[in-house]
C-alpha cells in the first residue's frame, strides 16, 4: 500500500459521528465526535465535563428525571449520543 491512504470501518464511524458542533469549546475545536463527556482523545480534553453541566448524563437525567428541557442546540446533542448508542450504566449507591 505504499503511497496509498487507507481508512478502515473505524475511521469512517467517527468521521459520521463527528457533529457535535453545540459544545462549549467549537470555536476552538471545531464539530467533535459525539461522546458523553465531549472527548477529544487526540488532544486530550474533554469539552463536556459534568462540573459544567452539559455532559450527556446531566443532560439526559434532568431532561427525563427533572423536566428540566434543555436548549434546543443540547437537545439535538443529547438524541445524537442516543443514535450514536453505547453503554449506559447507573452509577451503584
Amino acid at each position: 500500500m505504499a503511497g496509498i491512504a487507507g481508512i478502515h470501518s473505524q475511521k469512517i464511524g467517527n468521521a459520521l459521528r463527528t457533529i457535535d458542533t453545540w459544545h462549549p469549546k467549537v470555536d476552538e475545536l471545531g464539530a467533535i465526535a459525539v461522546e458523553p463527556y465531549g472527548s477529544v482523545t487526540s488532544r486530550g480534553v474533554a469539552c463536556r465535563q459534568p462540573k459544567e453541566k452539559l455532559d450527556f448524563y446531566t443532560l439526559l437525567d434532568n431532561w427525563v428525571t427533572k423536566g428540566m428541557k434543555p436548549d434546543v442546540e443540547q437537545q439535538h446533542y443529547v438524541m445524537a449520543v442516543l443514535i450514536r448508542g453505547g453503554v449506559f450504566g447507573e452509577k451503584s449507591e
